[in-house]
């Protein structure tokens, strides 16, 4: 895939927006 891609930008996007909505669950189910 060309990194440079619209896909892979938005694919990107994707995982990070991902990863924000579960790290903020793990905070609220599992706090430190």
């Amino acid at each position: 895939m060309n990194p440079d891609s619209a896909t892979s930008q938005r694919t990107d996007l994707m995982l990070a927006t991902q990863a924000t909505v579960f790290n903020n669950e793990c905070n609220i189910y599992a706090p430190e």
